[in-house]
């Protein structure tokens, strides 16, 4: 149960007046290892008693790893070793050993994709992760294709090859991070279509963005001489050090000009299903020729 307030005290009054209903009536209580604060960073305002209200860094919210800075990379980590432990228990397990190429992209498609597509769509898209997310793709399409190593060659040219390899074949599937950034597009459009009903969601999404932004660096710069603060930033809010997470629209941006720079042959494969897609590809890699032997 989640309670989000203006201030923390009212965070907590909501959760205590639950709380004590669900002692009248049904002689139920919070436990104590489930009570925490998540207080945005550069706030001061924190709870009256600390024990009892004990303030994180981050708060697990319906499967996300919510940040008090509003970043992601904590539920990426997270994200990312899961990926990992279901590649190993699946595609990578020894019982997979005896399954062909494409049988095993497509158990990787099938499962480790799954652990990431509930997730990204309210992601902001952004470039770092999403290269980390197509290095994975790549790292385990390593393991499932066939690439015989040459006799006269050295392990880092064989390790290139090898990556080369990887690469052709996502991009011929679909990179993730397109993924990522179709579901993010089309997760805001399920938003935006509240608007019409008077949903309160897209005035939560509007609520600080980037026009309010604007309006929060022109009165910071008009009631100081100087336009942009090493210590406070452009708005004057910047009390703690580090790097400004990417915003909802911003990412939103982002996410449409990489869908929409994609060829032509790229949104023609869109009509092919994912199993065509990874047959098509691994039956163009070029099969390996084994050195002859002199004389």
């Amino acid at each position: 149960m989640y309670a989000c307030s203006s201030s923390v005290r009212n965070s907590s009054r909501i959760l205590e007046d639950i709380e004590s209903h669900l002692a009248v009536h049904w002689g139920l209580c919070f436990k104590p290892c489930s009570l925490s604060v998540l207080v945005c960073r550069g706030s001061m305002d924190m709870p009256i008693n600390t024990c009892k209200w004990p303030v994180h860094n981050t708060m697990n919210v319906l499967g996300h790893l919510i940040q008090n800075d509003g970043g992601i990379r904590d539920d990426w980590l997270h994200t990312e070793a899961k990926m990992w432990v279901s590649f190993w228990a699946n595609a990578g397990s020894k019982r997979a050993k005896q399954l062909r190429p494409a049988q095993k992209a497509m158990l990787i498609y099938r499962t480790v994709l799954a652990c990431i597509l509930w997730k990204v769509s309210r992601w902001p898209w952004q470039k770092t992760i999403a290269l980390e997310l197509d290095s994975i793709q790549c790292r385990m399409l390593v393991f499932i294709l066939p690439c015989v190593r040459s006799y006269t060659g050295d392990i880092d040219t064989f390790c290139r090859r090898q990556a080369r390899q990887a690469r052709n074949v996502a991009n011929k599937c679909g990179l993730w991070s397109i993924v990522w950034a179709r579901r993010v597009i089309a997760w805001n459009a399920h938003i935006r279509r509240g608007e019409m009903y008077a949903h309160p969601v897209p005035r939560l999404l509007d609520h600080h963005n980037s026009v309010w932004l604007m309006h929060q660096r022109g009165h910071f710069v008009s009631q100081r001489s100087f336009r942009n603060s090493v210590f406070a930033g452009r708005t004057g809010t910047r009390l703690n050090i580090g790097r400004p997470q990417v915003r909802w629209s911003d990412g939103l941006s982002v996410a449409a000009s990489v869908s929409e720079g994609r060829s032509e042959t790229q949104r023609g494969a869109n009509s092919l299903s994912i199993a065509a897609r990874i047959r098509e590809a691994l039956s163009a890699l070029r099969q390996p020729v084994a050195p002859s032997q002199s004389g």
